[in-house]
């Protein structure tokens, strides 16, 4: 049976790349998000881990990452029945101030090679990430690619790679 799966081919309308930030104990929020994904997708790809100072506030700093993963969900119910889920299991708290320190962000930052969030190539730490799963990738189907806007964004290194995270999220990817 496992092999009539494993050899099934899967057809799966909508490719997504999320991003994942935290900073309010990192490590393990990034490391259950990504198992309790990978319990609901089949995860196609996941990035390094990058510490990053917060944006607007002078928070905890984050850890980020990115996956790519596709469905056959579309936005909405992506997000409405699955992303803000994991984020509520993991504790996450909504409030009125967008830069609060969070224990999960689950943010769609591209859907079928369209940016659903902006501040992809504005920001190292959601540039950065995803410059390592797509590196070809052209935002806005301009002439960069998310992996120039990537090295442009992050020039002055304000990004610090995570190593023992990173192992544990490739270990989890693997498993």
């Amino acid at each position: 049976m496992k092999d009539q799966i494993k050899n099934q081919k899967f057809s799966y309308k909508n490719q997504v790349c999320l991003g994942l930030g935290s900073n309010i104990d990192p490590e393990r929020n990034i490391l259950k998000a990504v198992e309790l994904l990978q319990n609901i997708f089949h995860l196609a790809g996941i990035s390094s881990a990058w510490e990053s100072f917060p944006v607007g506030s002078n928070g905890p700093k984050f850890i980020n990452a990115a996956l790519n993963f596709n469905t056959d969900l579309n936005l909405d119910k992506l997000k409405r029945e699955f992303l803000i889920p994991v984020e509520a299991q993991l504790g996450r708290v909504r409030t009125s101030d967008k830069y609060a320190p969070r224990t999960i962000d689950l943010d769609v930052l591209i859907w079928n090679e369209e940016i659903v969030d902006p501040e992809l190539v504005k920001l190292p730490h959601l540039a950065v990430p995803v410059a390592e799963l797509s590196p070809g990738f052209r935002p806005f189907r301009g002439t960069e690619t998310i992996e120039e806007i990537a090295g442009v964004l992050n020039s002055n290194k304000a990004l610090v790679f995570c190593p023992e995270i990173s192992q544990k999220l490739r270990e989890l990817f693997r498993s």
